[in-house]
C-alpha cells in the first residue's frame, strides 16, 4: 500500500505538474502525508497485533488516515474549500470510533486517542506547510 501509494502520489504529482499545474507541488503534501501516517498505524497495528482491542483500532485508523482522497470526491459544496474540509469530513469517523468506545466501555481506548491525535496532528501539519517554499522546493524536486 505505502509503496503502491507513494509511486501513484509521484506519478501524479509529475503529471499534473508537466502540465502546468502549480498547484500540484503544494498538493503533493496530502498523499505523501497519508502514506507516512498510514505506515506508521499499520506498523503500531502489527506491533501489537497480540492485543485485539488495540490492533483493531489501529487498522481502523490506518484505513481512515487514508480515505481523505475519496471524501473529497463526495458531491458537497462544502468540499470547494480544500483540504481543510476533507480533513474535517474524515476526522468524523475517528469521532464515530470514539463515541462508540465511550457508548459501549464507557471510556476512550488509548488506541483512539494517540492514533486519532496522530492523524489530525498530520492533518495540521500538513496544511502548515504546503505552501512553503521549503515544500515547494522538496516537491519540485520530486517532481523533476
Amino acid at each position: 500500500m505505502v509503496v503502491a501509494g507513494t509511486a501513484i502520489a509521484i506519478a501524479s504529482l509529475r503529471y499534473n505538474f508537466a502540465t502546468g499545474n502549480q498547484g500540484a507541488l503544494s498538493f503533493f503534501a496530502i498523499p505523501m502525508g497519508n502514506m507516512l501516517v498510514f505506515l506508521i498505524l499499520v506498523t503500531a497495528a502489527l506491533v501489537r497485533r497480540r492485543r485485539t482491542e488495540t490492533h483493531k483500532r489501529l487498522i481502523l485508523l490506518a484505513t481512515i488516515s487514508v480515505i481523505d482522497a475519496a471524501v473529497a470526491r463526495w458531491p458537497l459544496a462544502i468540499l470547494s474549500n480544500g483540504p481543510a474540509a476533507f480533513f474535517a469530513l474524515t476526522d468524523l469517523y475517528i469521532l464515530a470510533g470514539v463515541l462508540y468506545d465511550l457508548a459501549c466501555h464507557r471510556r476512550v481506548h488509548p488506541a483512539y486517542l494517540w492514533g486519532g491525535l496522530l492523524i489530525v496532528g498530520a492533518q495540521t501539519m500538513r496544511l502548515a506547510i504546503w505552501h512553503t517554499a521549503a515544500w515547494i522546493g522538496f516537491a519540485r524536486m520530486i517532481a523533476a
